[in-house]
């Protein structure tokens, strides 16, 4: 619901039509690097209401899987339930390395 808020009030205008930049913010915030140095971010996979968004950052064992959705619930508390924001559902950070393993963030 806040980031329905945000998108509400102009501070986040782009989440209703920019799923990339939801995904790019979330990634940029959650590891804490430049939303700029994120570069490859590849669409996946897509469905009404959801695009799965894929990265390996460059030089690194990791990578990333970040689920972005339009929850149509959102309208009952959206200023004009016509204009659902973009989120991020789901992600996920998986390592290439010894014990190859899934961990979520979020």
């Amino acid at each position: 619901m806040e980031s329905q808020k945000a998108a509400d009030s102009g501070r986040e205008y782009w989440a209703f039509d920019d799923p990339e930049r939801v995904v790019l913010e979330f990634l940029a915030e959650s590891l804490n690097v430049n939303r700029n140095s994120i570069n490859g971010l590849k669409k996946d996979s897509e469905a009404q209401g959801r695009i799965i968004y894929k990265w390996n950052p460059p030089g690194k064992s990791l990578s990333y899987m970040v689920v972005a959705n339009r929850p149509y619930w959102l309208s009952f508390y959206a200023n004009d339930p016509n204009r659902v924001a973009w989120v991020v559902l789901a992600a996920f950070e998986s390592s290439c390395g010894k014990h190859n393993s899934v961990k979520r963030i979020r």
